[in-house]
């Protein structure tokens, strides 16, 4: 019996020992040193990096792309406004052209498709005020004017030939009340107060 009690002894410590030796490499201290369980931990923490890093991005990246929208915008603005003036040169000829035309029948229909971005001037004098001014030359007389005659303008083309005509319109990009162009872009250091958009157009007299 003695002997039976003895092997059933040895025979519990032979079971319960790699047990007991498997409970201690659970130990969490151990874990530590498994590179494995090491790896997942610094692809944890990486996620939370690369979300900081994409953030400060956005900031730094924000300003210029805002910048860039605005731009975008009013350049298509001015745009507008040149086919506008574009447009209103070549009308303003036409009318010019006509037998008996004056400069007031002229100044009247560059004014109206100007109207379409709320530019008005005076058609029967000058001043010193209004965002348009119209030239209108004729082949050996005086050139004669509409509008506002301090605003910078210059007609294209050269030298008139005999019995030719040409009609320039020069408009104000912005004024005080951002028209017709808005001047957004003024708080970035990018005005467009004092530029000018201007067209000609060159015909002969019928």
């Amino acid at each position: 019996m003695l002997q039976q009690s003895a092997g059933f002894l040895s025979a519990q410590k032979a079971v319960t020992h790699p047990l007991s030796h498997r409970n201690i490499n659970r130990h969490p201290m151990h874990a530590l040193n498994r590179p494995e369980l090491s790896d997942r931990s610094r692809r944890r923490r990486q996620p939370t990096v690369r979300r900081g890093a994409v953030t400060l991005e956005v900031i730094l990246a924000l300003p210029a792309l805002l910048i860039a929208t605005i731009a975008v915008f009013e350049f298509g603005f001015i745009m507008l406004v040149h086919q506008a003036v574009t447009a209103a040169a070549l009308e303003g000829v036409r009318e010019a052209a006509k037998d008996q035309s004056t400069t007031a029948a002229t100044a009247l229909e560059v004014k109206q498709i100007l109207g379409i971005h709320q530019l008005i001037f005076v058609t029967t004098g000058t001043n010193s005020t209004d965002d348009v001014r119209l030239l209108v030359e004729r082949f050996g007389l005086t050139t004669e004017e509409r509008g506002n005659t301090t605003l910078q303008c210059s007609a294209q083309g050269g030298i008139l030939q005999p019995s030719q005509i040409r009609v320039t319109v020069c408009v104000r990009m912005t004024n005080s009340d951002g028209r017709p162009v808005p001047d957004w872009l003024r708080s970035f250091g990018f005005s467009l107060a004092g530029r000018t958009l201007e067209a000609s157009a060159l015909t002969t007299a019928e």
